[in-house]
């Protein structure tokens, strides 16, 4: 069974994002943190890993998973195009394979996914 999500995120909305550590903290992991400021356009790593985000949320959502977007975590450039979801808090985990993928065009961060149910559990 998949799920498939995308989103479309102005990066202009994310500029005062930046000095909103409530926002940051309940949206984003430490390690996506400390990777976006230290990227050369730190609005625009924060707008393409909310957009990201999103997009899982929305993939892990069509297949009946209820996340945080806190609980998602999106890989450095490295590690971009997949990973595994294994949190479900209070009833075990279950494994769900994410593919992911963001494009830029000037303003603009598009993201799509498309997750799976891995078979057996994480």
């Amino acid at each position: 069974m998949f799920g498939i999500g995308c989103d479309i995120e102005k990066v202009g909305r994310f500029r005062e994002a930046l000095g909103d550590s409530a926002f940051l903290r309940r949206v984003f992991t430490p390690k996506e943190l400390r990777y976006c400021m230290r990227q050369g356009s730190r609005t625009k790593a924060i707008a393409r890993i909310f957009a990201c985000k999103e997009a899982v949320f929305k993939a892990l959502s069509s297949l009946g998973y209820k996340t945080l977007l806190s609980s998602i975590e999106i890989p450095d450039e490295k590690g971009h195009g997949k990973y595994f979801v294994v949190k479900r808090s209070g009833k075990g985990d279950v494994s769900y394979k994410v593919f992911v993928s963001s494009s830029c065009a000037g303003d603009l961060i598009y993201a799509s996914s498309v997750a799976e149910i891995a078979r057996g559990r994480g």
